[in-house]
């Protein structure tokens, strides 16, 4: 990781936390390029220990070489499962849930489907 990145990953997370209306967010750190280590500006030890100060994991990651990537995601993919199973037992205990006002997203499309490509020189 570069020194650059590595500061905006910071900001982006206190950006996050204010943001985020639920604040047991689910945070990952993914160092990419890890087929370039020769040029790391970022000690491996320091974003690993940034990612535990602030309860995310840390993936080292190359999308050139395809490493990491499918851990840093089931990682996600689990700890969310986790953290949603938490919130139900919660809700059925009496307590109130992490999850309390569920949001959704609905996409609709106006535009009409692209008309289907002229048949040429029959």
């Amino acid at each position: 990781m570069d020194r650059d990145s590595f500061t905006r990953v910071k900001n982006w997370v206190k950006e996050l936390r204010k943001m985020a209306s639920n604040k047991n967010i689910v945070l990952t750190i993914a160092g990419n390029k890890s087929d370039m280590d020769k040029l790391r500006q970022v000690d491996l030890q320091d974003s690993e220990r940034y990612a535990a100060s602030i309860g995310a994991n840390h993936f080292v990651t190359s999308a050139k070489l395809n490493t990491g990537i499918d851990e840093a995601f089931m990682d996600i993919a689990t700890r969310c499962l986790e953290q949603r199973r938490k919130s139900t037992a919660a809700s059925s205990n009496g307590s109130t849930p992490a999850f309390s006002q569920r949001k959704s997203v609905v996409i609709v499309d106006d535009q009409p489907p692209p008309p289907p490509p002229s048949r040429c020189c029959s």
